[in-house]
């Protein structure tokens, strides 16, 4: 059992992805407002509509989750699918509210 090669065994699949969940549900605790200082990659448009990052964070909370339960089943193709979906939340999250990467 792997993803993309990184990690192997059911069991360890399982805890990475729980560490995942655990680490996307406090993102919502990390930028509270009044927060943004200016040597950050974070963009001023996480305080300047934080309905839209909040709906970001729950979008990536959600895919953590269902990360999880797939990992837990041992289904091969929920794995692959919920981690493709893991991947998307967080794109999508960095790509609105994170300055570009190199």
């Amino acid at each position: 059992m792997h993803v993309r090669g990184l990690v192997d065994g059911q069991e360890f699949l399982v805890k990475h992805a729980n560490g995942l969940a655990n680490g996307v549900s406090e993102l919502q605790h990390l930028f509270p407002a009044g927060s943004n200082v200016e040597d950050s990659d974070a963009l001023p448009v996480i305080w300047e509509k934080p309905e839209e990052f909040a709906a970001a964070i729950d979008k990536a909370v959600a895919a953590t989750q269902k990360f999880v339960a797939a990992a837990e089943s041992g289904d091969k193709e929920a794995i692959s699918s919920a981690f493709r979906e893991v991947g998307g939340s967080c794109r999508g999250c960095h790509d609105t509210f994170r300055v570009p990467q190199d």
